[in-house]
């Protein structure tokens, strides 16, 4: 689950899961080198428990302080000791508790080992399914280039003869076609001679063309900008709110799509990535706004939150982008739902009409009924003269 140099394989029956997270919580290694190292790769079922992981991690940490607190009195030499030495020096509070809790959860080390199994397995399976399957085309490729030597002249005699009778029919075919299209061309000359009567007329006729098309302009440029300026404008609302960076990102109160909660992990990942090498921006951004971001800063870091928390938070709020494709998802789904209330008047509508041209038919028939049946036996009366 993490890379080589921390990760301890069972090497016999009897090692256990719960001995191998105990050898893990005593390594240093394990608190300070990263979940997802620069240079390793992953496979896809890593990637989904990963994500996984992260999503439920950010959901809980902040109400599991009692339980952290726990675990580094009841392991003083290696949770609790690590604990005081690499935080927040070296590392933040959420960084250290997500590495051990990653690491050294008794689940997590069994499903390792169990993939770890499985991708063996497969892959011994391949091997052979592969040398089996490289052993029967040899055989048949042998088979083949025996049997179609035999066969190789008398089919490039038959090709040969097959193509050159085609050739003559494609011939035949192609000739009425041939004169029609001459005739044409011909034809089309002459009404062009005859709509541009002086090359002056044709060449104005081309200027005209080609200056409509430089004067053609795109609607959707001034829409675009617009929207820019409106979601700068929201950022600065936003940054000047307690509430940004008080909240986190992710509410228990709130529900969410699973394409918001993967573009919200994706985003926590990334972010925790590159946090360390970003000091210089967080810097830029203090001495650019000093009387929102640079206030709140001061009034909340480090009394009630870390500084991955703050900018974490700020980041994820106060980008134009971000708030632009939000609110473009906001306008789809209002789209969406109006559509859909469309199609809803439009099948009562087809209903109503239906049913108003039934009960018009049903009258009709009714009163001609009525009619009809005035006479004795449904015959009109006798004429007198």
């Amino acid at each position: 689950m993490f890379s080589a140099p921390l990760s301890t394989l069972a090497t016999s029956v009897n090692h256990s899961a719960e001995a191998e997270a105990n050898i893990r919580r005593q390594r240093k290694e394990t608190y300070t080198e990263p979940l997802r190292p620069k240079g390793k790769k992953f496979s896809k079922e890593e990637m989904e428990d990963f994500k996984e992981f992260m999503m439920n991690f950010y959901k809980t940490i902040y109400k599991r302080r009692d339980e952290c607190s726990q675990l580094c009195a009841e392991y003083p030499d290696t949770i609790g000791k690590y604990c005081k030495e690499l935080v927040p020096k070296q590392i933040s509070y959420e960084e250290f508790w997500q590495r051990y809790f990653y690491r050294c959860d008794v689940d997590n080390i069994n499903n390792e080992w169990n993939r770890r199994t499985l991708e063996e397995t497969s892959e011994l399976e391949q091997q052979l399914v592969s040398s089996v399957t490289d052993s029967v085309q040899g055989v048949t490729n042998f088979i083949k280039s025996a049997v179609g030597g035999l066969q190789e002249d008398a089919d490039t005699n038959k090709m040969a003869a097959s193509s050159k009778e085609a050739e003559i029919e494609e011939n035949k075919a192609d000739a009425p076609i041939k004169q029609d299209a001459a005739l044409e061309r011909t034809k089309t000359v002459s009404e062009e001679e005859i709509l541009f009567s002086s090359p002056g007329e044709k060449d104005a006729h081309s200027t005209s063309v080609g200056s409509n098309e430089e004067q053609f302009h795109d609607p959707l440029f001034s829409g675009i900008s617009l929207k820019k300026t409106a979601a700068n404008s929201e950022v600065s609302l936003r940054r000047s709110r307690k509430a940004t960076y008080l909240e986190p990102i992710q509410r228990d109160d709130k529900l969410y799509t699973n394409e918001q909660l993967t573009e919200m992990n994706e985003f926590v990942i990334h972010f925790h990535e590159t946090f360390q090498t970003r000091s210089e921006e967080f810097h830029l951004i203090l001495q650019k706004h000093p009387r929102t971001v640079g206030h709140f800063y001061g009034e909340l870091v480090p009394d009630h939150m870390t500084p991955d928390e703050f900018w974490l938070r700020y980041f994820y709020r106060c980008d134009a982008d971000r708030i632009a494709l939000e609110w473009e998802r906001q306008q789809t789904a209002r789209k969406e739902q109006l559509l859909a209330h469309k199609d809803q008047l439009n099948q009562s509508l087809r209903k109503s009409v239906s049913g108003a041209t039934q009960l018009f038919k049903s009258a009709l028939t009714f009163g001609g009924s009525q009619k009809k049946d005035d006479t004795p036996n449904g015959k009109q009366p006798p004429q007198n003269d």
